[in-house]
């Protein structure tokens, strides 16, 4: 049964606009191993009126992405999580960095504009 909640509730967000019941669950954190580089999803968070945005808070569990990962990861969490937005924002921590103070390197994608990451 969980394993089908799971699913069904990846279905909804890749299909539709992320509801606050979905922001909740992101917000306890989903680990994901995605090709090179293992990271946590903090949350996914919806702004903007005129332009729909959405940001992605993530946290790398090693210290070891490089610039091109993290591009190549911004560019997967765009493609599963960012399509019914105009763009998507990442925010990535390592993982001893506090999030609630600085961040490590910003990433985004827009609709026509491809993708690109800054690290700090």
């Amino acid at each position: 049964m969980a394993v089908c909640s799971a699913i069904c509730l990846v279905f909804y967000v890749t299909s539709y606009r992320i509801s606050g019941v979905f922001e909740q669950f992101l917000q306890g954190g989903i680990e994901v191993t995605e090709g090179k580089v293992a990271y946590t999803i903090l949350y996914l968070k919806d702004f903007g009126k005129g332009m729909h945005r959405r940001t992605a808070k993530i946290r790398l569990l090693e210290n070891r992405a490089s610039a091109s990962d993290l591009e190549n990861l911004t560019h997967d969490i765009w493609q599963e999580y960012g399509q019914d937005v105009d763009e998507l924002v990442t925010v990535f921590y390592l993982p001893s960095m506090d999030t609630s103070t600085v961040a490590y390197a910003f990433g985004g994608c827009m609709k026509g504009k491809g993708c690109y990451v800054s690290v700090i």
